[in-house]
């Protein structure tokens, strides 16, 4: 038993994740350890619900010559009080041959029912093996973990994976914690927080995920109408130009994470109920759609995003009061409205509200606007958001001839212009370039402008190329 010990842990039938829009390794062991006594490295994983008849995690064990044909079993066990525990996870196979003589590998599963999004940590669990009868535990340290199980993935719709980051912030928002959700756990199903009554497990994820949303500042609604111009300008990281194109937002995360950052950023509807579609469509609710209603839209007394109560959202604009009594004409208005609305039709509104989706329009609109609105009796519902993070390709641009790039620094452009070679060839739906070589213009060259790194990121369709320069002050541009 001494001679055996654990060496990696890998997922399986796990699904695509990334950070930082890098795509984390799949095949990579989520655990490994250097020597028997020292872990060196761990990795999330997620996958989807239910999967408790599927092998999840695969344990390599390493051992001696001796124990080839010996039966070796490992289990998971959470302990709630000091000699009461659930088994989380079981043995369901054993591998002997794909990683060589010396290496076994375990493979385990749910022995729960898991019927909501969840995180299931490893600083609660304890793994026992067993080898011929005789038990041990499997590590004396603590194995780390983050297990997360969500509803849904589309491929298509996450080309580099779910974003991890976003996981990482719904399951504290959901309360998705394994220990919270524990309390209640019948005949090894484990059910909703008991504390959350009236909310079935998805109901919950969308009420909660609602009101994330909401609260989740900056940006704050835009209360002065500073940005007017266009809607490519003001919200940059939804690329529409105007409404018709509500069945085809190409949203860029990076650009909204940024803009978390930004104290001042402000927002309106249409990009709380962009970010609020994404933030379900991570969590596998991909039918969520776009609701959008026009009219002479005067807010009820109501939260608004960022800014309290108030039923004047352009308060700044028309110089008056958040909340402002008298008749409706006499402080501004919505024009038009967008949220999102569930497969049930229920609306869900992280701007106004919020409205956390146990409302039809008829109520929703009801309880958000004053008797002397008017708008339509029935919303357009759009598709939303149809990719993440993602270019658009030349094949479907209008240039038909070279491409040239200018980057311009102060008052000096650069010297030299390299063309991007162009393929006319009305078979081919591609773009043949070379990409070109920044550090080698002159702009670079006589500023003290350093390569610092190069990233390329595959998508569904084109790939992104970012270089990333180090000025002699030590700033940093991108482009």
């Amino acid at each position: 038993m001494n001679r055996c010990y654990l060496a990696k842990i890998y997922a399986t039938n796990n699904i695509p994740i990334s950070e930082n829009s890098h795509l984390i390794n799949a095949s990579a062991p989520i655990w490994e350890i250097d020597t028997p006594n020292r872990s060196i490295d761990y990795r999330p994983a997620v996958f989807l619900l239910p999967n408790q008849n599927e092998a999840c995690l695969e344990f390599l064990l390493q051992i001696d010559s001796t124990q080839v044909d010996s039966e070796f079993c490992i289990k998971g066990d959470y302990y709630y009080n000091e000699d009461e525990y659930i088994t989380l996870f079981q043995t369901v196979s054993v591998d002997r041959h794909s990683h060589g003589r010396k290496n076994i590998a375990v493979k385990v599963k749910l022995n729960i029912i898991l019927e909501s999004f969840i995180l299931i940590s490893g600083n609660y669990l304890k793994w026992e093996l067993t080898i011929d009868d005789e038990k041990k535990i499997l590590s004396d340290e603590n194995i780390e973990m983050e297990l997360y199980w969500i509803f849904k993935y589309s491929k298509e719709y996450f080309p580099r994976g779910v974003p991890l980051e976003i996981i990482r912030e719904l399951s504290v928002a959901c309360h998705a914690n394994w220990q919270i959700q524990f309390n209640d756990i019948r005949d090894n199903v484990i059910h909703a927080d008991p504390k959350i009554e009236g909310f079935g497990h998805e109901a919950w994820v969308l009420h909660a995920t609602t009101l994330h949303v909401f609260l989740r500042n900056p940006p704050r609604y835009d209360v002065a109408d500073k940005n007017k111009t266009s809607f490519y300008d003001t919200r940059k990281y939804n690329h529409l130009e105007n409404w018709n194109e509500l069945d085809a937002i190409h949203f860029q995360l990076r650009e909204f994470l940024d803009s978390n950052k930004d104290p001042i950023a402000t927002c309106e509807c249409e990009e709380q109920a962009v970010i609020l579609q994404y933030y379900l469509h991570c969590l596998g609710f991909a039918e969520v759609l776009l609701g959008y209603i026009e009219g002479e839209l005067f807010l009820q007394i109501d939260g608004l995003v960022g800014r309290g109560c108030s039923n004047n959202p352009r308060y700044e604009r028309v110089r008056q009061k958040p909340v402002t009594r008298g008749y409706c004409t006499n402080r501004s208005r919505f024009e038009h409205h967008v949220f999102c609305v569930d497969k049930d039709k229920k609306i869900l509104d992280s701007c106004i509200g919020p409205h956390t989706g146990d409302e039809n329009y008829s109520d929703y609109c009801d309880n958000s606007f004053d008797p002397c609105s008017t708008y339509s009796p029935n919303p357009f519902y759009r598709r939303g958001v149809v990719a993440v993070d993602r270019l658009v390709p030349a094949s479907e641009s209008n240039k038909k001839a070279d491409f040239f790039f200018d980057i311009e620094y102060g008052n000096s452009l650069v010297d030299k212009k390299t063309p991007f070679y162009f393929d006319t060839d009305p078979q081919k739906e591609f773009v043949e370039c070379i990409w070109p070589s920044f550090e080698e213009q002159g702009i670079f060259k006589t500023h003290g402008w350093n390569l610092f790194c190069e990233n390329i990121m595959p998508g569904y369709g084109e790939v992104e190329k970012v270089w990333k320069f180090i000025g002699a002050s030590s700033s940093s541009r991108q482009g």
